[in-house]
């Protein structure tokens, strides 16, 4: 589950850009006063909804800083008062050129805009996570 959707104005943001099958965006935030591993989940207009979970930030840090690839979806939306994605992320290396469910991928990046490759080739798979559900699956690299 996304952790800090309860902050501001993110509702707003989960409810109108974010659905279940649709793509969000991972971005690293090396800045970030409360943990140096932490990494925002944002909306692909750049839209703040929460952060990876400071548990599983660290697993996957490693990851961004190797400027691998990686391809994000939201798999179902979870939450009575407040809405709480669960985000599946499946990351690749760093010259893969698709991934191998077809999605586009976005270079794994700290701050700026991420990049989308959509140019079609076999993929390296690096790893697959289940990122954020309180179930951390993470393959080795």
């Amino acid at each position: 589950m996304v952790a800090g959707v309860h902050v501001g104005n993110r509702q707003q943001i989960i409810e109108s850009r974010v659905s279940v099958d649709g793509p969000v965006l991972l971005k690293r935030d090396r800045h970030n006063r409360y943990d140096a591993n932490a990494i925002a989940v944002t909306s692909l207009k750049g839209e703040l909804i929460g952060y990876v979970p400071h548990e599983d930030a660290q697993e996957l840090a490693s990851l961004f800083d190797d400027r691998n690839q990686y391809a994000a979806t939201v798999t179902k939306i979870l939450g009575y008062n407040k809405a709480i994605p669960v985000i599946q992320a499946d990351f690749y290396g760093p010259d893969a050129l698709a991934s191998t469910l077809g999605r586009p991928l976005r270079r794994c990046a700290s701050g700026g805009a991420l990049g989308v490759t959509s140019q079609s080739k076999l993929p390296q798979l690096v790893g697959a996570v289940l990122v954020i559900a309180g179930l951390l699956a993470f393959c080795s690299r």
